[in-house]
């Protein structure tokens, strides 16, 4: 198999992982059965285990040894972090918006 059919195998495992993750398809401590994840979307399991390590390293999801996989907990601070991280990627937005629009100086009414 080449690199790159691996690598894109690897990268729709990842996505339909953070997929459900994201949209709460997958519960928090649920664990993923890499079985079910590689028959549902036709792939060996290899490229599942690939994607669940990267996710592992960006906190959705953690292994336990011994048990497998499984979707970590969020916690209230987490949440807390990402509404104050898009309140400044929004303030963000609406000044590039203006500086786009040619305005040196933008106030919502």
């Amino acid at each position: 198999m080449q690199r790159a059919e691996r690598t894109s195998r690897k990268q729709l495992a990842y996505e339909v992982l953070r997929d459900r993750i994201i949209s709460l398809e997958l519960e928090q401590n649920s664990p993923i059965f890499e079985d079910d994840i590689a028959t549902r979307l036709g792939i060996s399991r290899t490229p599942v285990r690939e994607a669940l390590a990267a996710l592992e390293r960006e906190n959705p999801v953690r292994m336990v040894r011994g048990k497998g996989a499984f979707v970590s907990p969020v916690s209230t601070n987490q949440i807390i972090e990402i509404y104050h991280v898009r309140e400044v990627l929004e303030g963000l937005r609406k000044s590039i918006r203006c500086v786009r629009l040619g305005f040196f100086y933008c106030y919502d009414k």
